[in-house]
């Protein structure tokens, strides 16, 4: 079955024209039906303030000391070469993480919805 002629390129010439012209149903912005009688979503609970303030009281200070390394890194950001959370980190962390490194997993060649193989990738 071949296509009719219209639904082909062989007829696409190249156009003479510098500018496009946009049908004007294109330039139109559409009218947004918005619903005056529908309100705001309202929570079934109220929130309470002190669900947020119970965070600042901890026993060994970390509330603490993440708001003041978040403080010095927003001061040392503005006025150093180096605007990256990850690189303020390594200068200021006196631990060397273990190095890894990331590969292939094996490839099985078993259907995967064998017992025996299930029991081999869980092994």
């Amino acid at each position: 079955m071949t296509p009719p002629p219209h639904a082909t390129l062989d007829n696409l010439r190249p156009s003479s024209k510098s500018k496009l012209d946009v049908p004007d149903i294109l330039e139109e912005i559409p009218h947004i039906n918005t619903n005056p009688t529908k309100s705001e979503p309202v929570l079934v609970t109220q929130t309470e303030k002190a669900w947020f303030d119970s965070s600042e009281i901890d026993s060994n200070g970390t509330v603490v000391k993440s708001k003041a390394t978040d403080m010095a890194f927003l001061m040392t950001r503005k006025s150093s070469k180096n605007k990256s959370w990850t690189v303020f980190n390594e200068q200021l962390s006196t631990v060397n993480p273990e190095q890894t490194s990331v590969g292939y997993l094996p490839i099985l060649l078993a259907p995967a919805h064998k017992l025996n193989t299930l029991n081999t990738v869980v092994r």
